[in-house]
């Protein structure tokens, strides 16, 4: 574990970052590209009420662009099919 990952703090102001960079049209398919869908994935699974609400507005202004979110998950999709049953 890093040490800057036990810090309820840096992590507030990581997610709000992100948000803030999701608002700018010119740089969400980067986002998308660049790991930063898992990163707020990870953000907003955190207890902190304040990181959650940073990480699913970013979340919910990469969705907006709608293209930056599908290429990423048809980059991301597993090789491997479940059964239909």
């Amino acid at each position: 574990m890093f040490p800057w990952k036990k810090y309820i703090e840096v992590k507030r102001e990581a997610a709000a970052a992100l948000c803030n960079m999701t608002l700018a049209d010119s740089i969400k398919k980067i986002m998308a590209f660049s790991g930063t869908i898992p990163a707020l994935l990870e953000l907003s699974s955190l207890s902190d009420n304040i990181c959650q609400v940073f990480a699913i507005r970013a979340i919910s202004n990469l969705a907006e662009s709608g293209k930056a979110v599908r290429t990423f998950v048809q980059i991301r999709k597993p090789t491997t099919h479940a059964r239909n049953y």
